[in-house]
């Protein structure tokens, strides 16, 4: 496996922790590396390795950015709710402040 191959695989494990922890900026700060040694090693010509290499190591980024993607929208909808838990909770406080006057 080239060395820029093996960079992206490395800098995609280190994702998942990031992940688990909800740490947002290190998830980024990762991704956009991981990205710029994709760009990198796709403009290789020719590719260094054999095509089912690069297949299984693009499927393995895939499937990480894909947790990634989901964790984010289950955490916007958990977000969602407990936004409109806290509004109808200071509503009430209103009305019952409203009532008190």
């Amino acid at each position: 496996m080239h060395k820029i191959l093996r960079k992206i695989v490395t800098l995609n494990d280190l994702i998942p922790p990031f992940l688990e922890e909800k740490k947002w900026e290190e998830i980024l700060q990762v991704a956009t590396e991981r990205d710029a040694y994709i760009k990198q090693y796709f403009d290789l010509k020719p590719l260094p390795d054999l095509p089912e290499i690069i297949s299984e190591v693009t499927s393995y980024i895939l499937e990480n950015d894909e947790k990634i993607s989901k964790t984010i929208l289950e955490d916007k909808e958990s977000l969602i709710s407990e936004s409109l838990s806290l509004q109808m909770s200071q509503k009430a406080i209103r009305q019952y402040q409203q009532t008190q006057s």
